[in-house]
Parts: C-alpha cells; sequence; structure tokens
C-alpha cells in the first residue's frame, strides 16, 4: 500500500457520508427510501462518471458554521486522464492572517509528485498503475474523486454506515436548468443532506450543497462532537473527456523547495 500524506488527512467527507458510523450500526436495504426517479437519476450520475476517459474543472467551495458572509473559500483545479494521470490542486486561505497556501498532486504517468506549499515541501515516487490508494485533503467533498479515482460508488459506501433517503428534482436557475439529486443521512451524532445540482444532459455536477446539523441532546463521550455547518460548492468549469496533453499534468516544485526523505513507497 502507498500513499501520499504530508499537512493533509484522509477522511470521509471525500464521499457523500462525510463522516463514519460506529462498528454494529450499518445501513440495511429497508432503511434506504428508494424513490424509482432518485435512484435513476444516482445511476445516472455514477455511470456518466464511471464512463469518462478524462476530466477537467474548476471548483470553488465555500464553508460556514453561522454566517455565509464569515466562509472559508477553496479553489481546487482537478483534471484527469485514465488511467494514472493527475493534476489536483486545492488552494486554501491562511488561519487567522492574510495569505493563501496550496496543497498539489501532480501524476504524468510515469512520476507522482505531491507539494505542500505551507510547509515548502515535496515528495515524488514513482506513478503507480492506478491512484486508487492516493490520500486526498478532507477538505475535498466531492464524490467525483471516488468515481474517478478509485471506481467506487460513494453512494453504496453510504448506505453501509446510515439510514439514507433519496428524492430527486428539477430546479429552473437563472442561466441554466438542472436535475436535483437530495440524499439525506443520519448518521451517529449528526443529520446530513447533500443537495446535487446535475447537468441534465451530461449528469455530471454543476454544484452541491452540504448541510450538517447536529442532533440535539448529549453527546455521547465515545463520539466526537459535530457542529453545525453548510458547505456550498460551485463547478464554474466542467469539460467531460477534454483533450489533455502532457503540460495539463506537468508540475515542478519551486527550486528552493526541500524534498522529504520519508518518501513512502508503491505497492
Amino acid at each position: 500500500m502507498w500513499l501520499l500524506l504530508a499537512g493533509c488527512w484522509l477522511a470521509w467527507a471525500v464521499s457523500p457520508s462525510g463522516a463514519q458510523a460506529s462498528p454494529g450500526t450499518p445501513g440495511s436495504p429497508s432503511a434506504i427510501a428508494r424513490e424509482p426517479a432518485a435512484m435513476a437519476l444516482r445511476e445516472k450520475m455514477v455511470r456518466a462518471y464511471r464512463s469518462l476517459r478524462s476530466y477537467r474543472a474548476h471548483v470553488i467551495q465555500r464553508q460556514w458554521k453561522s454566517a455565509p458572509d464569515q466562509a472559508s473559500v477553496i479553489e481546487i483545479e482537478f483534471r484527469f486522464q485514465k488511467p494514472n494521470r493527475l493534476y489536483l490542486q486545492v488552494d486554501y486561505p491562511q488561519i487567522a492572517q492574510p495569505g493563501r497556501w496550496h496543497l498539489t498532486w501532480a501524476c504524468d504517468g510515469k512520476t507522482l509528485t505531491f507539494y505542500n506549499s505551507a510547509r515548502h515541501t515535496f515528495q515524488r515516487i514513482k506513478a503507480p498503475v492506478k491512484l486508487d490508494k492516493l490520500i486526498l485533503a478532507g477538505s475535498l467533498r466531492g464524490p467525483e474523486f471516488d468515481l474517478l479515482l478509485r471506481d467506487a460508488d460513494p453512494f453504496a459506501a453510504l448506505e453501509k454506515t446510515a439510514p439514507v433517503h433519496y428524492t430527486a428534482g428539477f430546479e429552473q436557475q437563472a442561466q441554466e436548468a438542472v436535475n436535483v439529486l437530495q440524499v439525506e443521512a443520519q448518521q451517529e451524532g449528526a443529520r446530513r443532506t447533500l443537495r446535487y445540482r446535475l447537468d441534465p444532459e451530461s449528469n455530471l455536477l454543476r454544484g452541491f450543497t452540504l448541510r450538517i446539523l447536529p442532533d440535539p441532546g448529549t453527546v455521547s463521550p465515545f463520539l466526537e462532537a459535530e457542529e453545525k455547518a453548510t458547505v456550498e460548492v460551485e463547478y464554474t468549469q466542467v469539460e467531460a473527456n477534454p483533450r489533455l496533453t502532457d503540460a495539463d499534468f506537468a508540475f515542478t516544485p519551486p527550486a528552493d523547495a526541500r524534498e522529504t526523505g520519508a518518501a513512502p513507497q508503491a505497492k
């Protein structure tokens, strides 16, 4: 097994669940509300991402606890080409000080590089055949990372951890109409509602909202306390099967960046 981890962490936030359920409380088919239209839309979305040969997206993610005007803003640049070419940059605001910093993953099919601008360090290893064991930042909320990099269905994973309710709808926005897939999950400590906005032709994401509402009452001492939060994600650029070149996956760390000596190995 191989990992790249420096100043980032693995979290369930990559999938729709956003958190782990405690052992012994898996979801079951009887706990899943399978509205036919919603399940059909879910399957269209999963198939759409799995069928892609390449993908390009620019994403703006805003997250806040109390008020939208206090949101922290993350910018994500994502390019992928099967089977193992990747460029992913996640740009963060500094905490309690001005400025920004970023994490970069780049794989040109031969070499996989991870760079942390806050630490000014990088790791570099031989590119694996697949990127399914790559550890990404816990701040990444989109299901496309599981679907493209791991060929895993994040919705199926969610159903194993919590009761889930799916509903489908249609929304007319100012510039476009979108299909809406809403996913509600009751997990230990909180209720999560995800509202995915999908392009009606490609079935790819145009945006989504995640709302976390902690359960009232006393928090179990065996669970990490949940906090009320809202995440709004907008895909400002989406390209299905774009013609990507070597330049799209090229990355060279700054000349004065330090290469860490404990680079993990591929297996």
